[in-house]
């Protein structure tokens, strides 16, 4: 994309969190129909993982102290939500939007870039299959074996009470890392080079958040035989597997701007579809979508869109110029 296409995103984005927060103040309630539904559900479960943040800004609701864990029967629904539902839900529909404009710019971008080679090339890279070597293989497996691990460590946590046969941080495998750590064990074992090639470019604007990972580690509630050494290995492995595939070049890395416009719009859907109604309904912070990360939140109860556009600028900078 252009520079000016680039600014004038930012400042729809900035624009965007502006307008939210004056909507939702000027409508208070639109959905409580909907809130009570959700309400009648949650009322049934809630385990007690998620704790009261205080109220943003001053007032007689404000705490200064460390609020109470939730409780599903003194509590309602919305007050583990650190946003008012109405801003809540309009991010969502944004950020699901921009999430749809952004694949079906990037789709429109890749066929334009496969459109240059000719019908031999095109024909000759779906056909061929690359063989993995002993590195790939040890790589790739110890992603996979990763994997396994951490959901058996999720599995065989003390099961709380409530409706569901496993634990709920089982839903954790959703999160980035453990994402990434998915795409890359693919992208090291499969004998596909296009699709293999395709995934690599979009798994590399991911890095990032493996790096941040392990910037900040959250190890809380890591208690069991080797969780710990587990985390750290996995991440470590995330974070060489795509610099050793580009040190190799066993795949193309494209420095166009299809990649991260993909990478980017699949991880709306993603988190907008996926990890926050699971936040919404099991009342566990999944990705930070209902409550920002501990510490000082960033910009108050603008910090989704403020994350939202860092990790679209770190993602156009992993994609565009590490490669390089």
């Amino acid at each position: 994309f252009s520079p000016t296409f680039l600014t004038l995103f930012s400042f729809i984005m900035v624009a965007f969190a502006a307008f939210t927060v004056l909507l939702a103040n000027a409508i208070q309630h639109p959905f409580t129909a909907l809130t009570n539904v959700v309400e009648s559900f949650t009322q049934s479960y809630r385990p007690p993982y998620l704790p009261l943040l205080p109220p943003m800004g001053g007032g007689p609701n404000a705490s200064q102290v460390d609020p109470p864990p939730f409780n599903p029967v003194q509590a309602s629904f919305l007050q583990f939500l650190y946003v008012p539902p109405t801003q809540l839900a309009i991010e969502t529909v944004f950020y699901v939007a921009v999430g749809y404009v952004l694949l079906r710019m990037g789709q429109t971008g890749r066929t334009a870039s496969l459109a240059g080679k000719t019908i031999g090339d095109r024909l000759s890279r779906r056909c061929h299959t690359r063989p993995r070597s002993s590195l790939d293989l040890l790589v790739g497996g110890s992603l996979v074996v990763g994997l396994v691990l951490h959901a058996y460590y999720k599995l065989a946590r003390p099961l709380p009470p409530g409706p569901l046969p496993f634990h709920p941080d089982v839903f954790f495998m959703t999160q980035p890392c453990h994402v990434s750590a998915a795409i890359y064990a693919f992208v090291l074992l499969t004998r596909d080079t296009d699709r293999g090639e395709y995934w690599y470019n979009i798994g590399f604007h991911y890095i990032y958040g493996t790096l941040l990972a392990m910037a900040t580690p959250d190890l809380k509630g890591k208690g069991q035989a080797g969780e710990v050494e587990a985390f750290w290995v996995q991440h470590v492995l995330i974070a060489i597997a795509p610099f050793y595939l580009l040190v190799t070049r066993r795949y193309r890395m494209y420095t166009s701007n299809w990649p991260w416009a993909i990478a980017i719009g699949y991880a709306c859907f993603f988190h907008n579809l996926v990890q926050l109604p699971l936040s919404v309904l099991l009342g566990i912070n999944y990705n930070y979508m209902v409550q920002p990360p501990p510490g000082q939140p960033f910009a108050g109860r603008f910090y989704k869109p403020f994350l939202g556009f860092f990790q679209a600028l770190v993602c156009f900078i992993a994609g565009r110029w590490l490669p390089k």
